[in-house]
């Protein structure tokens, strides 16, 4: 199976339509029992497979627990650089990872450590997607010895902030009108 039809396949076990969702104007994302719209921003849009690659590789599904630890894995290995929006997205999966499911963002973390990302490896896209689930592991996994420097409780302090100072505002805020 190629990575592009372990993508298929992926969209389809999770029911995010044939694109996983790219072409969408707006995104939902489902918090708690709340929906909240965010833009489908071209940033995001143009790079979903290069995400969609994290989730083949890793394995993990898209519930909270599994977009966690993805988000984990992607800052472990490399971030997304100079993609402002997705590494925004990103830094609160981990954050909800840090803060719900702490041991497998840790173990996600570590191990993106020993890898590059779809976004980080220097390698095409389209070069990318006709690579065996095996290939596209080896071709992401790192020398060894030359393992990502991040450190997991510095990334966790900042995907905590990231939450937490948009939810002081937005309280602040509402307190303001109420108060």
């Amino acid at each position: 199976m190629t990575a592009l039809d372990a993508i298929g396949k992926f969209y389809e076990n999770e029911a995010l339509g044939n694109d996983g969702g790219a072409e969408k104007k707006i995104i939902w994302f489902k918090f708690g029992f709340i929906y909240i719209p965010m833009p489908n921003l071209a940033s995001r849009s143009e790079n979903l497979y290069l995400h969609d690659i994290s989730h083949v590789v890793t394995g993990n599904d898209v519930s909270w627990k599994g977009e966690s630890s993805t988000g984990s894995w992607e800052i472990g290995a490399g971030g997304w650089m100079n993609l402002w929006f997705p590494m925004i997205l990103t830094i609160w999966s981990m954050g909800i990872g840090v803060m719900f499911y702490t041991k497998a963002s840790y173990r996600a973390f570590q191990k993106g450590k020993t890898m590059y990302n779809a976004g980080t490896c220097g390698i095409p896209l389209d070069e990318l997607l006709p690579l065996s689930i095996e290939e596209l592991t080896a071709k992401l996994t790192r020398p060894a010895g030359q393992e990502n420097k991040a450190n997991y409780f510095v990334w966790a302090a900042i995907c905590i902030v990231a939450w937490v100072v948009p939810l002081a505002l937005i309280g602040y805020g509402i307190y303001s009108i109420f108060a």
